[in-house]
């Protein structure tokens, strides 16, 4: 048992847990958030990130909606996967400025055009039609691909995943870390985005 002798001791104490839970919580907080068409912002979410479930609907050209979703994760939210069953990983070292391209089996539509593969960026943003690893001065027009910034900052991945969860409907997994370097099997940004086929929209699950 620890005894805290005075209230300024109990009172630093506190001060200093909760400076460690923020932390360990919200590591992830800081960076680009939005919509882009590859040049502007054309949809911000409606809350913030980490820690919630939003729905990107580009079916009217360059003016996306997002709207909150209830997550819907098939594995954990916040630690790596305890089971691979049913997965494909691709990605299975730490990379910083990286990005992998994930084929879709199927055509979904953003912002008016149509795609049959999604690009994960390892600085924690999605882009259609190619990837990148832009990782400084992140803004709608940097990188300038069309996609979603989701607190996107100079992050690095250690492992990426997808997976069909039924026909026409991909999910893709994103285990990776708030800094240019992580360890296999301990994240602190963990996101699942699906994708469904033949629709304007996708959703994200960010923990």
């Amino acid at each position: 048992m620890i005894r805290i002798k005075s209230r300024a001791s109990f009172l630093l104490v506190l001060t200093l847990l909760a400076g460690f839970f923020a932390d360990t919580l919200t590591v992830h907080a800081a960076g680009t958030t939005f919509v882009t068409n590859g040049s502007t912002s054309i949809g911000t979410f409606p809350s913030s990130l980490p820690n919630n479930s939003f729905r990107v609907n580009t079916s009217v050209t360059n003016s996306a909606s997002v709207t909150a979703i209830s997550a819907d994760f098939v594995g954990s939210s916040s630690a790596t996967l305890s089971s691979t069953s049913g997965w494909t990983q691709v990605q299975s070292v730490s990379a910083d400025d990286a990005f992998k391209q994930i084929a879709l089996g199927f055509n979904t539509t953003f912002n008016g055009t149509s795609y049959n593969s999604a690009y994960i960026g390892s600085n924690t943003y999605i882009t259609f039609g190619s990837g990148s690893g832009n990782y400084s001065g992140l803004s709608a027009s940097n990188p300038a691909i069309p996609g979603v910034h989701m607190c996107a900052a100079d992050n690095s991945y250690q492992k990426v995943f997808h997976k069909l969860d039924s026909t026409g409907v991909m999910r893709v997994r994103y285990e990776g870390t708030a800094s240019t370097s992580g360890t296999l099997g301990s994240p602190n940004i963990v996101y699942e985005a699906v994708f469904y086929s033949g629709q304007s929209y996708f959703d994200v699950h960010m923990g």
